[in-house]
């Protein structure tokens, strides 16, 4: 569809009764507002100042605000030192006060988690432990290995030891590798694949025994902590004994 020549957006749209209407184009518009509420007034000058001025006071107080929290975050003892060589040890003195009135206590704030490498003991060893120490464990008794290792209490505390100290020493450059093999793999792994170690009724082949059962112990009585307490006595007598006989052959020599 075309569309109306310019013109035709300016004359006259016909009456309803077909008759002209009596609108006077020549007369000027009206655009006075004929709501029900009068239109409002321009502000006045002193009004404006006035605003501007509020606004001051607001951005004033939002820019100390952030200035506080950013000075907080950033002023360490060295800056500190530093800026109170160059300035005014006054206006220092007031950072400082305010500074600390916002801080949390020390007692508060919580110390930060060191990150770790791996990020769960089953983690450790499905993508370490168990991939760099490799052994012989299905067709040999010289060792004893349990699939279901995490049925084992000791298994499960050696091996999360094992990660723990893993996390320690990966951070160090020199002896870390080293002192981790040979002081702490080693030692637990032997432990675990020993034949009379924790392993001993279990096998790779044959599966989990629960065959191993706590160590016997007898249950605390109520007069324990006396006997201990003659125990503790016996110790130091023959302790304080073994002394005395030292000391007399000391002086005897």
């Amino acid at each position: 569809m075309s569309e109306p020549p310019v013109d035709d957006y300016f004359t006259e749209p016909p009456h309803e009764d077909g008759e002209p209407s009596d609108v006077d184009y020549d007369s000027e518009p009206d655009y006075a507002d004929h709501g029900d509420e009068p239109a409002s007034s321009p502000a006045s000058i002193d009004d404006l100042v006035e605003l501007v001025g509020s606004l001051r006071q607001r951005l004033h107080r939002e820019a100390e605000l952030i200035a506080e929290t950013t000075l907080s975050e950033h002023l360490t003892p060295e800056l500190y030192r530093a800026l109170r060589a160059n300035t005014d040890p006054g206006v220092l003195d007031a950072i400082r006060a305010n500074t600390d009135a916002t801080s949390p206590p020390a007692a508060q704030q919580k110390p930060k988690a060191p990150e770790t490498y791996f990020q769960s003991l089953d983690e450790f060893v499905d993508q370490w432990l168990f991939t760099v120490y490799r052994r012989e464990v299905t067709d040999t008794n010289e060792r004893r290995w349990c699939s279901h290792w995490r049925r084992h209490s000791e298994a499960v505390a050696r091996i999360d030891a094992m990660w723990h100290v893993f996390e320690v020493l990966r951070t160090d450059p020199g002896l870390g590798a080293s002192v981790l093999w040979k002081d702490h793999l080693d030692v637990h792994m032997e432990h675990l694949m020993s034949p009379t170690g924790p392993f001993e009724h279990c096998s790779v082949r044959e599966g989990h025994s629960d065959r191993m059962t706590r160590l016997p112990s007898e249950p605390a009585h109520p007069d324990a902590s006396s006997s201990t307490t003659a125990t503790d006595a016996s110790v130091a007598a023959g302790t304080a004994t073994e002394h005395s006989r030292t000391a007399r052959t000391g002086q005897h020599r």
